[in-house]
């Protein structure tokens, strides 16, 4: 996670054009690591850098919607990264866990386009992306993959998941 973070703020401190918003729901973690927590104080005093302070109830596909890419990393495929990329969002996720050999298809159709388990090739696909959007339209491109994300394509998965917990509590209250 250092070397993520350290990564992108680099990033930003090198390319004037590029600017970071750091939403997690772990915000202590990021604390912790002293030297990434100064840099992105740092960032954010000359207006480069936006961390969330208090991300709960805040949904990230709202700080997507002023960025041009999200950037995800996580133990599991994170669901943020899937709200955003459902929203027409270009995503990407950084899988330090290495899901390669479990998720072989994903893998096949989507690394070092969509899927990277290394910083620095991420880092070098950022760069060449924003230098030619045209010849890299791959980039963070999830669209082939609509149906994997929200097979119903009608929106309606919080009232779907609703129902399903609905039924569990009735049948918990049963004692079934």
């Amino acid at each position: 996670i250092n070397d993520f973070y350290n990564t992108f703020l680099n990033m930003v401190t090198e390319e004037k054009d590029i600017g970071l918003i750091i939403k997690t729901k772990k915000i202590h973690v990021i604390q912790k690591l002293e030297d990434v927590y100064n840099k992105i104080l740092d960032l954010e005093k000359n207006g480069s850098c936006y961390l969330v302070k208090d991300p709960l109830q805040r949904g990230p596909s709202l700080y997507a919607s002023a960025a041009n890419l999200v950037v995800a990393i996580s133990s599991l495929y994170p669901s943020a990264l899937i709200d955003c990329i459902s929203k027409k969002n270009l995503g990407v996720f950084l899988d330090y866990a290495n899901f390669k050999p479990i998720e072989e298809k994903w893998y096949k159709w989507g690394e070092n386009k969509v899927i990277f388990n290394d910083s620095k090739i991420l880092e070098k696909k950022i760069l060449e992306f924003k230098k030619d959007k045209s010849k890299h339209s791959y980039f963070g491109n999830w669209n082939d993959q609509k149906d994997i994300l929200d097979s119903y394509q009608d929106n309606l998965g919080s009232e779907r998941i609703g129902i399903y917990i609905n039924c569990l509590l009735k049948g918990f209250r049963q004692r079934l």
